[in-house]
């Protein structure tokens, strides 16, 4: 996928090198002709400005990366605080059908979440595995903001469960941290690296590029227009991949994180029972003598 979006830049790349290389090797076999060379001899300024265009590149791709890495990061949260509602729900919740809804809702939230920080993402396909079919369009109707109906279901579901007030607003804590990440997601999406950085990040790379041929050839000769590329692709590959983990909603793998909390929702409905049968077996049963630990070493 890198090579692929940086196949125009480096074609153009590989012409102008040839061209240049060519009119050099043309020069040499005619001296006569007395053709100007197109060689710099005064490559200071180039070389003083590859340190800048370093550090260009490299505060580019550490803005980038540090927006990879949150993302990443609060994505795992949303992992673990749904793990977390669930969980709890399971223990204070008694009521089969009321904790199918909300463990349904909970897998829905994270669905949800992921379509409204994705341009293309079929939200209907994603639910149909997750929500009946009646709760798909009710969701599907609401125009405006979907991850807050959700949390509004959620916290919906939470309040009528037959559970204690405590544990109810354990529940409703992580709902609250629910809503946060919906408001950081909202926040890395529609706060982007600034667009003229970027913009003079790449107009400093191409300039610099196309100068690059006329450095080399006294040194390398026809070798400078395969080593141009080479440079080329190895600068291009680097602002490339810092554009892409720029916006990281896109390449994050955030179906896998959804599927695995389904996957967990699913989990918990099948396991419940054995869950409540080891409770139930170990505090009808009889003590049995506990058996305790012996250090290795002897006494004296």
């Amino acid at each position: 996928m890198l090579i692929r979006g940086l196949k125009v830049p480096l074609l153009c790349e590989f012409c102008f090198s040839s061209c240049v290389a060519s009119w050099e090797a043309y020069k040499e076999i005619h001296p006569s002709l007395g053709l100007p060379s197109s060689n710099l001899e005064a490559s200071d300024p180039f070389h003083l400005t590859s340190f800048a265009l370093a550090l260009l590149l490299a505060f580019r791709l550490d803005a980038s990366y540090s927006r990879y890495m949150e993302a990443r990061s609060l994505w795992g949260d949303v992992v673990c605080d749904a793990r977390n509602l669930m969980r709890q729900a399971q223990g204070c919740c008694e009521n089969e059908e009321s904790l199918q809804l909300l463990l349904r809702w909970t897998s829905a939230f994270c669905k949800v979440l992921m379509w409204h920080v994705r341009e293309h993402c079929d939200l209907q396909s994603e639910l149909k595995d997750v929500l009946l079919p009646s709760e798909v369009e009710a969701l599907l109707q609401q125009e405006q903001h979907k991850p807050n109906f959700v949390l509004s279901v959620l916290t919906q579901i939470v309040h009528s469960m037959p559970a204690a007030e405590g544990q109810k607003l354990a529940l409703d804590a992580t709902l609250t941290k629910f809503q946060k990440a919906v408001a950081t997601c909202e926040r890395m999406v529609k706060t982007p690296i600034p667009r003229s950085y970027t913009r003079h990040t790449s107009r400093f790379l191409v300039i610099w590029l196309a100068f690059l041929p006329f450095t080399l050839w006294r040194a390398c000769h026809w070798a400078m227009v395969p080593a141009a590329v080479l440079i080329a692709f190895l600068l291009l590959g680097v602002e490339e991949i810092g554009v892409q983990i720029e916006e990281p909603f896109g390449i994050l793998p955030l179906e896998n994180l959804c599927d695995i909390v389904h996957s967990n929702a699913k989990e918990m409905l099948s396991t419940r029972h054995q869950v409540e049968q080891i409770v139930q077996n170990s505090s009808t049963s009889r003590p049995q003598p506990v058996p305790q630990m012996h250090g290795n070493g002897s006494h004296h």
